[in-house]
């Protein structure tokens, strides 16, 4: 009930400061973004830009549930792994700070590069360039799908830590999968570099 006053005295603040000038400067200024946004998408499919839009936001929330996910297992993964070793340490020693920073700047790096790609992307279509589009939102897209998997295969190795090594069923069949493309690939390179030789 505290956090609904706070917000409501925060709306109120937003809106009584200055007697009212912020807000009324608010809603000119939104009126000429909106005028000169509809000037600059003009005889824009507006749907390409949804469409960006919201790849990034889907995805965007699929990573931060997949990296809690993993930071969560992690850590229980490291009280498992620290209780079973021979030299246990102290509790408050068994995160260390360094860890929880890496966390933090994964998550921004992955965060800064896909809307650094969903901004070209927006360009690209407002420039009507459909080619350009199409590869910004293929990369978005492809950079997604790797960094939402690499977040779903630690979440597997964490639990197999607590779990002798064995994975629930749905990431063992992930690692079953992803050996299968890694060996055809293999192969297939092997197959090429013996045709060069030959």
């Amino acid at each position: 009930m505290v956090y609904y006053s706070i917000i409501t005295s925060t709306f109120i603040k937003m809106f009584c400061l200055k007697k009212g000038s912020l807000a009324l400067s608010s809603i000119f200024l939104s009126t000429g973004m909106i005028y000169y946004f509809s000037l600059l998408f003009k005889g824009i499919e507006i749907r390409d830009l949804i469409l960006t839009v919201l790849i990034e936001s889907v995805f965007l929330f699929l990573f931060m549930i997949f990296t809690g996910i993993d930071f969560i297992t992690g850590i229980q993964a490291s009280f498992h792994f620290n209780r079973n070793s021979k030299n246990p340490l102290p509790a408050n020693k068994v995160i260390k700070s360094s860890k929880l920073w890496r966390t933090f700047w994964k998550s921004f790096g992955v965060s800064m590069l896909t809307v650094m790609l969903t901004f070209l992307a927006l360009i690209s279509t407002v420039m009507d360039s459909a080619y350009t589009h199409w590869v910004f939102l293929w990369a978005l897209i492809c950079f997604w799908i790797m960094a939402c998997g690499f977040e779903f295969y630690s979440i597997g190795e964490n639990l197999a830590i607590r779990n002798n090594g064995a994975k629930p069923m749905i990431f063992g069949f992930v690692d079953k999968v992803l050996d299968a493309i890694q060996r055809k690939t293999i192969d297939k390179i092997d197959d090429s570099f013996n045709i060069l030789e030959k």
